[in-house]
């Protein structure tokens, strides 16, 4: 059973459970400048709610021609225009489309991108002027023993308002997948992971692994690294073993196993597990003050969430629990959102005052 409510300063609102089933899928939680609300219904449409989160309207739909998402990579509101970019992921449009938020289609955004190297757009940013910040992507594959191992190669490029690439940011590649005699592939687990933000004139960026930020300026020059106040912890035997049962209780799992094509005991002793385990694994969140949120990674059977809370201009950071079941889906002006699900698999959006937030004990 699932709902979703909306609650302000722990006052009900409203109600809307195709929020909640959206992010449970993998979607897109995003607030833009007057509080409205845009998740991706699927891969092929965004839905935008009120401040309080009654349905508004649709935008975009499955298909390969204009006005069409084939399959949604990563969505933003553009300040300079306040329309909303959206990117396609591996096997979408090779496009970047151009809704306006009442969901007019308005075309294609041009840019200089080299469409023949890079086969996917995950995400997109925007700075205050206009320019745009987005991450490319490429397969890069490779061989292993006797199965195939799918690496990526990401890429932070700049654009301008006009579509002129002006530089790459920062490069970051991965391992994500294996795949074994063609009859499917399995994520890697505790795979390393690319997060980015855009706030003011700097560029945060983090790998999952990492045990600090990297701060940047908008022409790509690093700036700082802030140190995380949580540590790295190598992977055990135990994380193998919760990783191992979780596939094979999923449904998922449980076909690919009748089916004869995922064979948990080989993938169980050959897999390339990682030496370290994420030490951060959520995006990055900035509240108004200009405080960066950095959630920690909490394991694979742990219910507890710390967050820490990073000064971006003095580096000075503290750190806070979240109660069991509940982590950041955004920051926006003076408030939180956040994602609370109980033992029975109910989860609720709080929309909470920050004062009032870090009263709660």
């Amino acid at each position: 059973m699932f709902c979703l409510l909306l609650i302000v300063s722990l006052q009900l609102i409203a109600s809307a459970e195709e929020i909640l089933k959206n992010i449970q899928v993998g979607g897109i939680f995003f607030v833009d400048s007057e509080g409205y609300i845009y998740t991706n219904s699927d891969e092929h449409s965004i839905t935008r709610y009120s401040p309080s989160g009654e349905p508004l309207l649709t935008i975009g739909r499955a298909g390969e021609g204009p006005s069409d998402i084939k399959r949604l990579g990563g969505f933003g509101i553009n300040p300079l225009d306040n329309n909303i970019y959206v990117t396609e992921f591996y096997g979408g449009n090779k496009w970047i489309s151009k809704f306006s938020t009442g969901g007019k289609y308005l075309g294609e955004w041009n840019c200089e991108l080299d469409w023949k190297k890079w086969e996917a757009i995950s995400s997109i940013k925007f700075d205050g002027k206009g320019n745009i910040y987005f991450v490319s992507t490429h397969s890069l594959p490779s061989r292993f023993k006797d199965f195939l191992i799918g690496g990526v190669e990401n890429t932070i490029i700049k654009f301008s308002p006009q579509g002129k690439k002006l530089r790459e940011i920062y490069h970051f590649k991965s391992d994500v997948y294996v795949e074994k005699g063609g009859k499917g592939n399995l994520t890697i687990p505790l795979s390393n992971i690319l997060y980015y933000t855009v706030y003011n004139d700097n560029i945060i960026v983090r790998e999952s692994r990492d045990d600090f930020i990297q701060v940047f300026d908008l022409e790509g020059n690093l700036q700082k690294k802030i140190a995380l106040p949580f540590r790295k912890e190598k992977v055990t035997q135990e994380d193998i073993d919760a990783w191992d049962k979780r596939i094979r209780t999923s449904t998922w799992g449980k076909q690919g196993m009748s089916e004869g094509w995922l064979d948990m005991n080989y993938w169980k002793k050959r897999l390339p597990f990682p030496d370290y385990k994420p030490v951060s694994a959520y995006p990055l969140y900035i509240d108004s003050l200009g405080n960066l949120y950095n959630m920690k990674y909490p394991g694979m059977n742990d219910t507890s969430i710390k967050c820490a809370r990073i000064n971006l201009s003095t580096g000075v950071t503290s750190i806070f629990n979240f109660k069991p079941g509940e982590s950041l889906l955004a920051a926006w002006k003076n408030y939180f959102f956040i994602l609370k699900e109980d033992d029975n698999e109910d989860c609720v959006i709080l929309k909470i005052e920050e004062k009032e937030f870090f009263k709660r004990k």
